[in-house]
């Protein structure tokens, strides 16, 4: 016998509606629960005096990941990025709520990184670098990240104290700036729907995607300043093995 997603949904439905209306009369009972693509779970509790309502803890597993590009061979030294440093002091999801963008709607994945902000090199051989791992993330719709940047050191030790800049291979250090005057960088998550559901018990990987870009602004002595500035886009994919994450492509 087959049986539909939404007939299974109807179910978990009914069965709160029945249970609901069995104990209408004594209000000695709280009912919770949760349902995700048809499978779904109903909890029941009943005392004198009601015991406080609360809804089920349901995470999300989930690991981040900064991903990595390679040099370019075929650059020239005054073009090639040899480093490009960013440090972290914060990751941050917003939940897709009514609530707007709103601070409760701010949820803090990486809180460590204010005491220790965390440097990362986006250049390099290996793929990717784990930022962290084993995250538990409540279950939910989100929409976007938002990256708390490290600002205040000199561009001279960049790259052997906190900060963001481009190391060239000519030995010059950049700064790298931001699309806006502070030192928050918001990324939306890369997804058609424009927010992104997280299921109750999977596992997922967090994949910050950042580059430089070159932009042009008016200078106050006159004419147009070249500098760059750090771009990027967030994706969230099934958590693979180490086993999967080294076999090349064919």
């Amino acid at each position: 016998m087959r049986s539909s997603e939404p007939s299974i949904s109807c179910f978990f439905s009914g069965v709160a509606l029945l249970l609901a209306t069995g104990l209408a009369g004594c209000g000695d009972f709280c009912i919770t629960g949760f349902s995700s693509n048809g499978t779904g779970q109903v909890n029941v509790s009943a005392g004198n005096p009601p015991p406080p309502c609360s809804l089920p803890h349901v995470n999300t597993m989930m690991r981040a990941v900064a991903i990595k590009s390679a040099a370019c061979e075929d650059c020239s030294a005054a073009a090639r990025v040899e480093h490009l440093f960013v440090t972290l002091q914060g990751i941050e999801l917003r939940r897709d709520a009514a609530g707007g963008a709103t601070s409760a709607a701010w949820i803090e994945i990486a809180p460590q990184f204010a005491a220790k902000p965390r440097q990362i090199d986006l250049i390099g051989n290996s793929p990717r670098e784990l930022l962290e791992e084993n995250l538990l993330v409540p279950a939910g719709n989100y929409r976007e990240v938002r990256l708390k940047l490290f600002s205040g050191s000199s561009v001279e030790v960049c790259g052997t104290s906190p900060g963001n800049c481009l190391v060239m291979a000519d030995g010059r250090v950049q700064e790298l700036g931001l699309p806006k005057e502070d030192s928050e960088l918001l990324l939306a998550i890369d997804r058609e729907s424009g927010s992104f559901l997280l299921l109750p018990d999977s596992k997922v990987e967090l994949q910050l995607h950042l580059e430089p870009h070159q932009v042009f602004h008016s200078s106050p002595s006159g004419g147009w300043k070249q500098q760059m500035i750090l771009a990027g886009k967030v994706t969230i994919e099934p958590e693979t093995t180490q086993a999967e994450r080294t076999t090349p492509e064919m």
